[in-house]
């Protein structure tokens, strides 16, 4: 079952989809949690299809150079990474995975170029492999070709997408494992993370997101000025069909960002933490149903006082960074580490997305 669709959509209109495309390279939207690029090579590997550089099947299939390698062994290999990296999207809460671009070798995860993928690859044969290795099999897995022009790449080609969307159960990829996307990275999950997965159609899923819009004068604020700070924003998502009845959002927040002392605005009951490491603010809800999302803020301003009065020994674990914890009905708790330019990313990352999604748009 379906918990929730990607939450990067392909254009339903085949004249759409390659604009879209191109927007990823010309926006330079980086690998997350729910997007990943793949050079086609990882397709060409899977269906021994030679790529537009020749070499590579002398390099890669024929074993020359490196002792024991096989081409059914690459494909083996190449199929295991189809299955972990779509799995991964799917116990995480979906994605996009798409072959044929090229990531900058300068900057981590930033798209650089189309890296084409063979003309011929069929997208029922992706399928088929998907629904064949990972297990259970992941329902509405779509597959997308996407024909690049000359102007694209000189040899043409196409790229393949892969929307992933968020399950209602954990799946096991090709090799017996189960991953979970975190980051940029998909990793191997935990026993306490499978049970949770599993669990997601019989208790609430709260999910949170932490954004951080800053003043101005936060990154770059001169010695003496009383201004700078910004607005911390938490979205609260209920991703399981479960209602929830009662939640606690806790956010710690440290005592000092950049080396200046915090001052909390906008909200009541402030406190210190137990152990003295940082501020502490709670926000109680309840009658979460499935599929609503709630947002709460609270802003702070940055002041100098001379010196590192608070915190003591727990400054350090807290230097820049804020933790948020989520407490719902029978979920385990929940803790989302953040760091403060980290949140401040994601809101210029939104902005990218969003000038992505309407590129082209005119109001009727």
């Amino acid at each position: 079952m379906i918990l929730a669709p990607s939450p990067r959509p392909i254009p339903s209109d085949p004249k759409l989809q390659l604009e879209w495309l191109r927007n990823f390279l010309t926006e330079e939207i980086p690998e997350d949690s729910s997007l990943d690029y793949k050079h086609s090579d990882s397709l060409h590997k899977i269906f021994k299809k030679a790529p537009f550089n020749p070499a590579w099947l002398d390099q890669r299939c024929s074993g020359c150079g490196s002792k024991g390698v096989t081409a059914d062994k690459v494909r083996h290999e190449a199929k295991n990474e189809l299955t972990k990296d779509v799995s991964g999207f799917a116990n995480n809460r979906g994605g996009l995975l798409i072959y044929g671009i090229a990531e900058d070798s300068k900057r981590k995860s930033v798209p650089k170029e189309f890296a084409p993928v063979a003309s011929t690859i069929n997208p029922e044969d992706i399928v088929q492999i998907l629904n064949s290795t990972i297990k259970p099999p992941i329902d509405g897995v779509g597959v997308k070709v996407i024909v690049l022009e000359k102007a694209d790449h000189p040899d043409g080609g196409c790229c393949v997408a892969i929307e992933v969307p968020k399950s209602s159960t954990a799946h096991q990829a090709k090799d017996k494992l189960y991953y979970r996307r975190r980051g940029t990275q998909t990793v191997a999950m935990e026993n306490d993370e499978i049970l949770d997965v599993m669990n997601r159609s019989r208790q609430p899923n709260l999910e949170c997101e932490i954004l951080l819009i800053p003043s101005p004068r936060l990154s770059a604020r001169p010695a003496g000025a009383e201004e700078g700070g910004g607005l911390v924003y938490t979205h609260l998502h209920n991703s399981s069909p479960v209602f929830c009845k009662n939640f606690l959002r806790r956010i710690i927040f440290p005592f000092y960002v950049n080396d200046a002392a915090v001052e909390i605005e906008g909200v009541n009951g402030v406190a210190l933490t137990e152990e003295g490491e940082g501020y502490q603010v709670d926000f109680e809800g309840v009658n979460l149903f499935p599929d609503i999302h709630r947002r709460r803020d609270f802003s702070f301003v940055l002041k100098d006082d001379g010196g590192f009065a608070q915190g003591g020994k727990m400054y350090h674990r807290l230097k820049n960074k804020m933790l948020v914890q989520i407490f719902a009905d029978e979920m385990p708790k929940k803790e989302y580490w953040v760091t403060i330019d980290e949140a401040v990313e994601r809101v210029r990352n939104a902005e990218k997305q969003l000038r992505h999604l309407f590129r082209g748009w005119e109001p009727s």
